[in-house]
C-alpha cells in the first residue's frame, strides 16, 4: 500500500505515478514528514522539495506546515504511527521548518550557483531575470542583429535570405523560440546544393493537365475550394517564373495539402474527381514534395546562420548585463555538478533528500541537476548512468500529463528516469514504483461516468 511505503520505506527512493486529483501533493507532504520523523533526513535543511511553479511551491508550503504541526502533536492520522521520539524530532523540525527549501527548480539552481559562482562560471554579482525581462533582452539582441546586418552585411546574408523568400522580419519569432534551447550544442546544416533545384521533369505536362481541368469546371464552383483553386490556375501560372527557384517554389506550394472536393460540382461538370485527385497526388509525390523539400533545406542554411548570429549577440548581451535567465540557471547548475565532483559531493551532503512534484513537466537539464545531486558516485558524468543514493529521491508524476512541450516538458526524460533509474533500482532492491489511483477531486458521478 502506497501510504505504508511512503511512511515506512524511507531507505528507498520512490517513484509515484498519480493522475490528477489522486493526492500527489498530500503524498509528497507525508513523505517529507516521514523522512523527518524517522531521522532519515537528519535535519530539515537537508530536504529539498521542487515544484513546477511558484504557485505550486506556495501551496506546498501552506500544506506542509499545518501537517508538520499535526504530526508533531500526534494528531489525526499520525496518532498511531508517531511515537514520543518521533514527535521530538518533528518538533525540532517545526522550529526550523523555514530552512527547508520548497520552490521551483530554477530558484533552487539559483541557490546552488550563488553558493559556488566561480565553479558555476557565472559573475559573482549576477542577477536573475524572469521571462518578461528576458524577452526584453531578446528584443534588444534582435535589434542589434538587424543593425549589424545593415552596417556590415547588407549584400550578404540578408540578400541570401531574400533569395529564399525569407525577409528578416519573418525570422524574429523563430529567433525567440531558438533562444529557448541553449543546451543544444550543435545545429547541423543539411548537405544540399542549389544545383539540385533544376526545373523538375514533367512539370509542364502536369500543369497543362490541371489547367485543362480548370477550364472544364463551371464558372460558379460554390463552396468547393478545390475546384476554385484549379479554376484560377490558368490565370495564376503566368505570374510565376518557372526558371526562378523562389518563384517556382511558390507555385508548387499551391499544390500542397490534401484537397477536399465537393463531388456535386465535379459530377455536374462531367469530370471524374477521383482521377483528378490521383493525378494531383502523383504530382505531389513526383514533383512538389521533392522540389520543396530540397528548396527548404537550402533556405534553412541562411536562416540558421541568421539565428546563430542573433544568438551570439543575445548571449553577449546577457554577459554584458550580468544577468541569467531561467535556462542559464539550469545549465550553469547542471554543468557545475557534472564537471566538479567535489562540488557535487558538497551539495549532496547539504541536500540529502530530493522530493520532486509534477516530474512529467521536467526537461532533461532539470533531471540532470536532480540526479547529479542524488548520485552515489560523484565522478559519474553521464546523468543517465547515475545511481541514486538509497532513499534520496521521491518523485511524483503522471506521464499522461506530459503535455507542456512549449515549456520543454519531455516525456522521454520521464521514461528514461523511470526505466533506467527506478526500474533498475527496483531490481536492485533500493527503489519502489507505486501508483495512486483513487480520485479525490471529482464527484463519484463523474468518476463513474468516465
Amino acid at each position: 500500500m502506497i501510504e505504508d511505503e511512503i511512511w515506512r520505506e524511507t531507505d528507498k527512493s520512490i517513484l509515484v505515478e498519480a493522475a490528477a486529483g489522486t493526492g500527489k501533493t498530500s503524498a509528497l507532504v507525508k513523505r517529507m514528514i516521514a523522512l523527518l520523523a524517522s531521522n532519515s533526513c537528519g535535519d530539515v535543511s537537508k530536504m529539498v522539495a521542487v515544484t513546477f511553479t511558484r504557485k505550486a511551491a506556495a501551496e506546498l508550503r501552506a500544506r506542509f506546515m499545518p501537517e508538520l504541526e499535526n504530526a508533531a502533536r500526534g494528531e489525526r492520522e499520525y496518532k498511531n504511527i508517531v511515537d514520543s521520539e518521533n514527535r521530538t524530532r518533528l518538533s525540532k523540525s517545526l522550529d526550523n521548518a523555514n530552512r527547508c527549501f520548497m520552490g521551483t527548480i530554477h530558484s533552487f539552481c539559483a541557490k546552488l550557483i550563488r553558493e559556488r559562482p566561480i565553479e558555476a562560471g557565472v559573475p559573482l554579482d549576477f542577477e536573475e531575470i524572469d521571462e518578461l525581462e528576458d524577452a526584453k533582452v531578446r528584443e534588444e539582441a534582435w535589434k542589434r542583429f538587424l543593425e549589424s546586418l545593415r552596417g556590415m552585411d547588407s549584400g550578404g546574408l540578408a540578400a541570401e535570405l531574400r533569395e529564399y523568400g525569407l525577409p528578416l522580419s519573418s525570422l524574429k519569432d523563430s529567433f525567440f523560440r531558438f533562444a529557448d534551447f541553449p543546451d543544444v550544442a550543435e545545429w547541423p546544416l543539411p548537405d544540399s546544393s542549389a544545383d539540385n533545384l533544376a526545373v523538375p521533369s514533367g512539370l509542364d505536362e502536369y500543369l497543362k493537365y490541371f489547367v485543362g481541368i480548370g477550364e472544364r469546371l463551371p464558372l460558379e464552383t460554390g463552396t468547393c475550394m478545390y475546384a476554385a483553386r484549379l479554376k484560377g490556375l490558368s490565370r495564376a501560372i503566368p505570374m510565376y517564373e518557372l526558371e526562378d527557384n523562389l518563384s517556382l517554389a511558390r507555385l508548387l506550394s499551391f499544390f500542397e495539402g490534401d484537397p477536399k472536393p465537393i463531388k456535386k460540382v465535379w459530377n455536374e461538370a462531367g469530370i471524374d474527381v477521383n482521377e483528378v485527385l490521383g493525378k494531383w497526388r502523383d504530382f505531389q509525390q513526383n514533383v512538389v514534395i521533392p522540389y520543396l523539400d530540397e528548396f527548404r533545406k537550402l533556405a534553412y542554411i541562411p536562416a540558421m546562420r541568421a539565428l546563430l548570429k542573433a544568438k551570439e549577440i543575445y548571449d553577449l548581451l546577457r554577459i554584458e548585463n550580468k544577468v541569467l535567465n531561467f535556462q542559464d540557471l539550469l545549465l550553469s547548475a547542471a554543468n557545475m555538478l557534472r564537471k566538479n565532483p567535489s562540488v557535487r559531493s558538497y551539495f549532496s551532503t547539504r541536500h540529502t533528500h530530493l522530493l520532486v512534484d509534477e516530474f512529467q513537466d521536467t526537461d532533461p537539464i532539470q533531471a540532470q541537476v536532480l540526479l547529479f545531486l542524488a548520485s552515489q558516485d560523484h565522478a559519474v558524468s553521464d546523468w543517465i548512468k547515475v545511481k541514486p543514493r538509497p532513499g534520496s529521491l521521491f518523485v511524483v508524476g503522471d506521464p499522461k500529463q506530459s503535455i507542456y512541450r512549449f515549456r520543454r516538458a519531455d516525456i522521454l526524460t520521464y521514461l528514461i528516469v523511470r526505466g533506467k533509474i527506478f526500474e533498475r533500482g527496483v531490481h536492485e532492491g533500493n527503489c519502489i514504483i507505486s501508483e495512486l489511483k483513487e480520485n479525490y477531486r471529482s464527484s463519484p458521478e463523474v468518476i463513474s461516468w468516465a
